[in-house]
C-alpha cells in the first residue's frame, strides 16, 4: 500500500508499537447485530467483530473505546448470582487477540441494565454506593491481568479457564486466561453535563453527585488494580448556557474535590473547535492546581447525511481531509490520545437510524472502507512515535521524532499557496504524500518538490525530507 504501513494481521511485535503507548484510537467499534438476525449465528456475529478488531490493529490503531453491543464492562446486575460476564469476556479476549487496548466502561445506572437503552453510563445519580463499589471491584479484578477474578471458583460468573477441556482448572490456565483478558483503563461518568444545547431533554447530574460517583468508582478501581488509569469520560456536549455554563460546571466539580478521582479527562470535539475545548479544560485544571492528561475521546465528521454536530464534513472528500485535520489539531493542542468516532458504519447512504454511522470509516463487514480509513492508516504511519508537535502557522504543523527526520502536516484553510520549508530540512528536495481521497483507491500519491517551493491546497499533505536530514 505504498507509504501506508499495514501491520501483520492481528499480531503485535517487531516494530509495532505497544497498544498501551499508542496515541491513536477508535470510538464505538462494536458490530451491531445485523437486521437479518434470524440468518446469522452468534459465532458468525463474533467472527465479524474479530475481523473488525484485527482491521483496526492492522493499520496501527492501538486503542478501542465502546464495544457496548458486547456489554463490555456492563455486567447485568439482575441475575440470581449477580453477574453475567460472558459477552465482556468475549470482547476482552477478542481485543487481546487483535492487540487492541480497550477502555472499559463502568455504569452508574440504577437497577438492571437494559442494553437496548443504555448508551452512556453517566445520566443518572449514583446507585447504591455499596452495590456500585462491589460491582466495580469485581469487574476490575476480573480484567486486571492476574488469576484472581474477584469471584470464588464454582460461581456461575467465574470465567471458563479450562483451556484443555479436561474438567479441571489449573493455576497455569487461570494465569493464561487473566493475561489474555486485560483492561487497565476504566471510564467513569460520561456526559453528565446539565441540559445540553443539542440534547435539552436530558437532565444531567449535579456536580456534587458527579464527584460522589468518581470517588466511589476511583476507590474501588484502585483497590482492585492500583496502576489502572481512571478516565473521567467528559462533560460534553456544551450545555444550554453555552461555554460559560460548561466552565462553571467543570469548576464546580473540581471545587468539590472531583479532581482527586481521575487520572485522565476525556473531551468530545464536535460543536466547538478542539483547540477551544482543550484550552478551556487545561486552564480550569491549572487553576485548581491539577495537571491531568486530556484525551480527545471522540472527534470526527460525516461522509454523508446532514452531519448532526459535525464540522467540516458532508462528503467523502471532506471527511477524508478532516481525519488529518482533526487529529493534527488535537495533538497540537496537547491531547495525549485521540479517538475517531463513531468508527463503524452499516450503509454507504445516510443512515436514518443512527446519525453517528454517517461518521464511520469502516463497514461492519470489515471489508468495505471509506477513503478516510486509508488516510487514517497513512496518518498513523507518518506520525506514530512523535515526541513533539508545534503549530508553525495556520494549517502548518511540525512533528518531531527521536528516531527519524521531522514531518510536516500541511494544508491551506482556504485556497492554495506555495510555501518555503527549506529552513526545516537539510535536503534541497522534499517528498509530499497526499491523502487518499478517492473511493476504491487505497494508496497515496507521492511527489517531489524543491523545499523552497512546496505547493499546498485545502487537502492536507505530509511533507518529509527526500533523504537523511
Amino acid at each position: 500500500m505504498g507509504n501506508v504501513r499495514l501491520l501483520s494481521e492481528g499480531k503485535a511485535g517487531g516494530n509495532v508499537p505497544d497498544p498501551i503507548t499508542s496515541r491513536f484510537g477508535a470510538q464505538q467499534i462494536a458490530v451491531e447485530r445485523p437486521d437479518n438476525v434470524e440468518t446469522i449465528t452468534d459465532a458468525e456475529w463474533q467472527s465479524m467483530q474479530e475481523k473488525v478488531l484485527h482491521e483496526l490493529r492492522r493499520i496501527g490503531i492501538g486503542w478501542g473505546r465502546y464495544l457496548s453491543r458486547w456489554d463490555v464492562m456492563r455486567p447485568v446486575i439482575d441475575r440470581t448470582d449477580g453477574y453475567d460476564f460472558a459477552a465482556s469476556d468475549f470482547a476482552t479476549g477478542a481485543a487481546s487477540r487483535a492487540g487492541i487496548a480497550l477502555v472499559g466502561q463502568l455504569t452508574n445506572r440504577r437497577g438492571p441494565i437494559d442494553l437496548t437503552r443504555v448508551f452512556y453510563p453517566g445520566y443518572e445519580p449514583l446507585m447504591d454506593r455499596t452495590a456500585f463499589m462491589e460491582y466495580v471491584r469485581i469487574t476490575v479484578e476480573r480484567y486486571d491481568g492476574d488469576s484472581d477474578f474477584g469471584l470464588p471458583e464454582g460461581h456461575a460468573a467465574f470465567p471458563d479457564c479450562d483451556l484443555d477441556r479436561d474438567g479441571k482448572i489449573t493455576d497455569d490456565e487461570k494465569a493464561k486466561w487473566g493475561k489474555s483478558h486485560q483492561i487497565h483503563c476504566w471510564e467513569l461518568v460520561k456526559e453528565p453535563v446539565p441540559p445540553a444545547q443539542s440534547l435539552p431533554q436530558r437532565p444531567g447530574i449535579p456536580a456534587g453527585q458527579v464527584v460522589e460517583i468518581l470517588e466511589a468508582g476511583w476507590t474501588a478501581i484502585k483497590q482492585a488494580d492500583p496502576d489502572a488509569l481512571v478516565l473521567f469520560g467528559g462533560l460534553a456536549p456544551v450545555p444550554v448556557g453555552g461555554i460559560e455554563a460548561l466552565k462553571k460546571y467543570f469548576n464546580e466539580i473540581l471545587s468539590a474535590g472531583g479532581g482527586q478521582y481521575f487520572d485522565v479527562i476525556g473531551i468530545d470535539a464536535f460543536t466547538h473547535p478542539v483547540e477551544e475545548i482543550m484550552e478551556i479544560h487545561r486552564e480550569i485544571l491549572k487553576s485548581h492546581g491539577l495537571n491531568k492528561q486530556i484525551w480527545v475521546v471522540q472527534i470526527g465528521t460525516n461522509a454523508v447525511g446532514q452531519g448532526r454536530f459535525a464540522q467540516e464534513g458532508g462528503t467523502l472528500a471532506k471527511q477524508d481531509a478532516f481525519v488529518v485535520k482533526g487529529f493534527v489539531r488535537s495533538f497540537a493542542a496537547g491531547a495525549e490520545k485521540v479517538f475517531w468516532g463513531d468508527f463503524m458504519y452499516r450503509t454507504d447512504e445516510a443512515d436514518p437510524r443512527d446519525v453517528w454511522h454517517d461518521y464511520g470509516l469502516l463497514h461492519y463487514d470489515a471489508v468495505h472502507k471509506r477513503p478516510g480509513f486509508y488516510t487514517y492508516a497513512l496518518l498513523i504511519s507518518k506520525l506514530e512515535g512523535f515526541t513533539s508537535v508545534r503549530k508553525v502557522n495556520e494549517g502548518h504543523y511540525l512533528f518531531q521524532f527521536a528516531d527519524k527526520p521531522p514531518v510536516f502536516a500541511l494544508w491551506k484553510e482556504k485556497g492554495e499557496e506555495t510555501v518555503d520549508l527549506s529552513a526545516h530540512f537539510k535536503t534541497t528536495e522534499v517528498v509530499i504524500t497526499h491523502i487518499i481521497d478517492e473511493k476504491d483507491k487505497t494508496t497515496p500519491r507521492v511527489e517531489r518538490f524543491p523545499a523552497t517551493a512546496v505547493p499546498i491546497t485545502e487537502k492536507p499533505v505530509f511533507v518529509e525530507a527526500s533523504g537523511p536530514s
